[in-house]
């Protein structure tokens, strides 16, 4: 087991923890994929070793010390905090999740109550069914991309949701702890060393896979009619291959940022425009090289078309001209700021650490951010927007309510 230590005095009684290692549910079969996604679910429902979860809740009451499991698409892992002064109980319950998960049926059939209540009234709420659509219309029939209903429902498993959690979590030999927040190494290393170095090392070498749930490619369009509600949603995605490096990544965060200022102003709401409008955008290594791009907003349902058309109009801008001078700024300003703040949180340790580690990058890179942040240049973020909002793979989603008419003409 790997493990980094990062003492800092920001804070008096907090100490962070994210443990990571490869493989994620995407090693899982397709048949098994529903209920190994909701195995961490199960398991924090359960309890752990001869607990379950009110008794665990008794036991920890006055402790501050929590951890979590978690199975993600191509790694699975843990993360908590605790207190300085609750640190043998922390190390136990991370022993715990791996050494002891625990079998509760009565923990189960709650939970699957739970789920049903939900699930009965989620065909009716417009964004849940919007959101299915987006979903089916980018992956298809894909066993991945399932919507979640009251049938999928009745193939949750827990004898199978129980094996992948065990076989997840058997092998601790390729988990690398990340410790960040108020303590001395000597502190933490009987810890480390009773409770870590004692889990099950099957030395297993696992690395995430794809399973051919590829993105739908070229321009797809969706609309829905749901709800009674006078308003709109819309969702443009763009998407496609890239080539992952530390510049491509945060060129494409500039784009991003610039496009949000843009939008903001050309679409804001004393504009007679949108509610509000998001523009998100990541690249991902693993287990293939992609990106995606977002630009989300609420709107009146005439006024649709007419933003898209505005929406579309603002990255043709920023792919033609750059950014301006004043929106470079502003974002070189915010990104500095962020970073200089960064530098003094234990989350941004935790996590920037964790990120290094995971793709083998140098720890110094954290610290030489704001020399990149300075570097780049209009003409790389222009480029970035250019390749990173191209409307070759372009899905447009359109959520109409169930009355009145949309817009004749779609936009172009």
């Amino acid at each position: 087991i790997t493990v980094l230590l990062k003492p800092t005095t920001f804070k008096n009684d907090q100490i962070l923890m994210t443990a990571t290692s490869p493989g994620g549910d995407s090693l899982v079969p397709n048949k098994d994929y529903l209920s190994g996604s909701m195995a961490p679910t199960i398991a924090g429902q359960s309890g752990l070793g001869s607990f379950d979860l009110i008794q665990l809740q008794k036991k920890l009451a006055g402790k501050v010390a929590n951890v979590s499991p978690s199975i993600g698409g191509i790694s699975e892992g843990l993360g908590g905090s605790a207190s300085p002064r609750d640190l043998d109980t922390w190390f136990q319950l991370m022993h715990l999740q791996f050494a002891a998960p625990r079998e509760d049926a009565k923990a189960f059939k709650s939970l699957l109550a739970q789920f049903r209540a939900v699930l009965r009234n989620r065909s009716t709420d417009p964004q849940s069914v919007f959101g299915d659509a987006v979903e089916e219309a980018m992956y298809g029939d894909h066993p991945r991309h399932r919507p979640m209903s009251l049938e999928a429902l009745e193939e949750l498993d827990h004898a199978t949701a129980l094996r992948v959690y065990r076989e997840r979590f058997a092998d601790a030999s390729d988990f690398t702890f990340v410790f960040v927040g108020s303590f001395e190494p000597e502190d933490l290393k009987p810890y480390v060393e009773k409770y870590l170095a004692s889990l099950p090392d099957l030395d297993r070498v696992e690395k995430g896979r794809h399973n051919g749930d590829n993105r739908q490619p070229g321009r797809v369009n969706v609309e829905v009619r749901k709800g009674k509600e006078d308003k709109s949603s819309v969702r443009l995605t763009f998407h496609g291959a890239a080539k992952w490096s530390l510049k491509e990544r945060y060129a494409l965060r500039c784009a991003v940022d610039v496009l949000r200022i843009q939008l903001r102003e050309a679409m804001r709401e004393d504009k007679g425009g949108v509610y509000g409008v998001g523009v998100s955008g990541g690249m991902s290594r693993e287990p293939k090289q992609t990106f995606s791009c977002n630009i989300s907003f609420t709107c009146s349902p005439a006024n649709v078309n007419d933003l898209i058309k505005t929406a579309l109009a603002e990255v043709k801008k920023l792919q033609q001209n750059g950014p301006s001078a004043e929106n470079l700024a502003k974002t070189r300003e915010t990104h500095l700021r962020t970073h200089e703040k960064g530098l003094k949180e234990n989350g941004f340790w935790l996590s920037n650490l964790s990120f290094y580690r995971r793709y083998d990058l140098p720890f110094a890179g954290i610290l030489e951010v704001p020399q990149k942040i300075e570097a780049m240049t209009s003409e790389e973020i222009q480029a970035a927007a250019k390749k990173y909002f191209s409307r070759k793979n372009l899905l447009t989603a359109k959520l109409f309510p169930e009355i009145g008419k949309s817009p004749e003409k779609p936009a172009k």
